[in-house]
């Protein structure tokens, strides 16, 4: 990537937001494969998507910077969930086949 004309600041900026830009576009056509039948999951996804959009290389970076945040949030949760819900599954298959 070539920036002209920019201050060291700004160029550094940019180039992080193109790599967080880049690892979310990754991100979506990760989730984009898989099938989400969980409301929950879906609602987090919906607004991890709506924040996403409001990222603009052009606005302040505190104001970028607070939505990357509400991602890194909403991805933490997701993990979380997903994580309790496998525990489940596999203590309610652990019980299952005892009985």
């Amino acid at each position: 990537m070539v920036i002209v004309g920019l201050s060291l600041e700004k160029k550094e900026y940019l180039i992080r937001f193109q790599i967080i830009y880049n690892s979310n576009k990754k991100w979506r056509t990760d989730v984009a494969t898989k099938t989400i039948t969980n409301k929950f999951e879906n609602h987090l996804l919906f607004i991890r998507d709506e924040r996403q959009k409001m990222i603009r290389p052009n606005c302040h970076p505190t104001y970028n910077e607070r939505h990357q945040k509400i991602i890194e949030l909403i991805d933490w949760t997701l993990g979380k969930y997903r994580a309790n819900r496998e525990t489940q599954q596999r203590e309610q298959t652990i019980i299952d086949n005892m009985i």
